[in-house]
């Protein structure tokens, strides 16, 4: 059934009196309506034709909305589905880059910096352990590079 694009609501009844509707007047007056009564029964028809498709017009509207209602909830959950899936591929490619570069996400430690500096030994008493040869523990510590330089004498 093919619905009108206007709102039925609005529909506007007919003055059945008018020339307009004379040949339909007159063939409900051929087939025995009182001519006093041909404009009320016309008018009548009208109204209930008019109830029904009244009916049929809301009912089309709620099965649209309905269908919008239903378009709309499908695309939303196709988007979801979809941003699912990028979340886990983002996911694994971070696990991957994670796992390939494990140096650059390690977790920095948040400490202050030292007070004192830090005094390296002597490259003299390095060159001394890595040829194997015996050099005292003490110029591995703060103090022995200190005297060492103060005394202007590497061992």
């Amino acid at each position: 059934m093919a619905f009108p694009l206007a709102n039925l609501n609005n529909a506007i009844r007919s003055d059945f009196a008018t020339e307009e509707h004379a040949d339909t007047c007159q063939q409900l007056i051929n087939n025995g309506i009182p001519e006093a009564q041909v404009s009320m029964v016309l008018t009548n028809l009208w109204t209930q034709t008019n109830e029904k498709e009244k009916i049929h017009w809301a009912t089309r509207l709620e099965e649209e909305a309905i269908a919008e209602v239903e378009a709309e909830t499908c695309a939303t959950e196709e988007e979801a589905q979809h941003q699912k899936e990028l979340d886990k591929e983002g996911t694994k490619i971070l696990q991957e880059e994670h796992c390939k570069n494990k140096g650059n996400f390690a977790p920095v430690k948040h400490i202050k910096p030292p007070i004192k500096p830090i005094i390296l030994p002597s490259q003299n008493a390095l060159q001394k352990l890595k040829a194997g040869n015996f050099y005292e523990l003490w110029y591995f510590t703060n103090n022995g590079p200190n005297n060492a330089e103060q005394s202007g004498t590497c061992a």
